[in-house]
């Protein structure tokens, strides 16, 4: 399946020796015939055909094919433009090496949060019922909202993070044809320094669904969700902009229970 668009530079076409002796009728009938080139990898040996999609007469088209067809070939039973299907390979190379850059930079490692997670219990299971004796001092429970961080262990220098595969997969699903920005991973690193990643990842997916891509910027949507912001009492009646944050962030997790 051909890419939707291709690219296309108004200076060489203009200044194209071949354009430039053509008429207005014949530069139209031109770039429709190109546009069917790439969307159907190549124009079917079938005058009739290509007569209406250029909307003329077969005779006419036979007129137009005169002077536009010099700059078309035969192959295979499809007429080709080469400047067009060089355009064409050139655009599914330069799509290979960021799909290659992108999984060089996400890493396919083992998610090491739930490799473990079948493991069987063997005798070090109730290690820890003769180590530690029970502590006479209560534990107080924490709140129902609290965020509770587990303590992360070290990671080899180089070693992708266990949540980088996840934030890849979301971007993949948002955005199956463009590789992430350079960058994403340091960016959002704050947020799961701080946040639990499930609750990490549910305000990542909501950021990606609900913000156009033109506006991303995940430096500052890592440094600000989840924040509470300093600001003036609001009106009586009304959440200050620290209770929504609170509000927002208790929602999440909720949803992510």
């Amino acid at each position: 399946m051909s890419a939707p668009a291709f690219q296309f530079y108004p200076n060489d076409f203009l200044g194209s020796g071949s354009v430039a002796a053509m008429t207005l009728e014949e530069v139209g009938a031109y770039w429709v015939l190109l546009c069917y080139e790439w969307n159907e990898d190549g124009l079917p040996d079938d005058f009739d055909r290509l007569a209406r999609w250029c909307r003329v007469s077969r005779k006419r088209f036979d007129a137009l094919w005169s002077v536009v067809g010099e700059n078309f070939t035969l192959q295979e039973d499809r007429w080709i433009n080469e400047r067009l299907e060089r355009e064409r390979i050139k655009q599914s190379e330069n799509r290979a090496k960021r799909k290659r850059a992108a999984e060089v930079r996400w890493g396919t490692g083992t998610d090491v949060s739930t490799s473990n997670a079948d493991a069987p219990a063997g005798d070090d299971a109730h290690a820890c019922d003769v180590q530690c004796p029970p502590s006479s001092t209560p534990i107080s429970s924490p709140s129902p909202t609290a965020v509770i961080k587990q303590p992360v262990a070290a990671r080899p220098r180089g070693e992708p993070a266990p949540w980088m595969g996840k934030v890849k997969a979301m971007w993949d699903a948002h955005y199956p044809a463009a590789a992430p920005p350079p960058g994403t991973a340091k960016a959002l690193r704050p947020l799961f320094n701080r946040l639990p990643e499930d609750a990490a990842l549910h305000a990542f997916d909501v950021y990606l669904r609900e913000t156009p891509s033109q506006y991303l910027n995940f430096g500052k949507f890592a440094a600000t969700a989840g924040v509470e912001p300093k600001s003036a009492a609001a009106p009586v009646g009304r959440l200050t902009p620290a209770e929504q944050t609170r509000a927002t962030i208790a929602k999440m997790l909720e949803d992510v229970a």
